[in-house]
């Protein structure tokens, strides 16, 4: 895994916590609540742009365990940790770009052997990780009730 001054454990970005990909790149160090295992969601970023949220509402999604344990992992790096700064930030502590966080999760499909999955009729997406999380956070909070 290759890191940066901010961007450590780039492969890990995304993935597991059912936000837009502009929710992530908008998310900020004091949006998250690891006491109540929260994740706020209260911005986006569109371009270069901050807005609010696409459903112009804050809201609240459950940090699971890998979740909240690769972002203690991130809150570990040297600079970009202070409550106004971007999580998925570069070297220089500005949101990463679309690509940034897009590029990885198609290249860990290529090195997953599952490059096919972008190339059929109804492709994978990114966006398709926000669905994936819903489905499997709902099944472990349903275990542990």
């Amino acid at each position: 895994m290759r890191s940066t001054a901010a961007g450590e454990g780039r492969r890990d970005r995304g993935g597991v916590h059912g936000l837009r990909l502009g929710e992530l790149r908008a998310l900020r160090w004091g949006d998250l609540d690891f006491d109540l295992r929260l994740v706020h969601v209260r911005r986006n970023m569109a371009r270069t742009e901050l807005t609010r949220p696409k459903s112009q509402t804050v809201r609240s999604v459950p940090m699971i365990d890998q979740v909240a344990t690769t972002l203690e992992r991130f809150a570990q790096r040297e600079r970009f940790t202070g409550p106004e700064d971007f999580v998925f930030c570069n070297a220089i502590g500005e949101p990463l770009s679309e690509k940034g966080m897009r590029d990885p999760f198609y290249r860990a499909l290529d090195g997953a052997g599952l490059a096919r999955l972008r190339r059929k009729e109804d492709p994978i997406v990114f966006h398709d990780l926000r669905h994936t999380f819903g489905t499997l956070a709902v099944q472990v909070f349903r275990c542990r009730t």
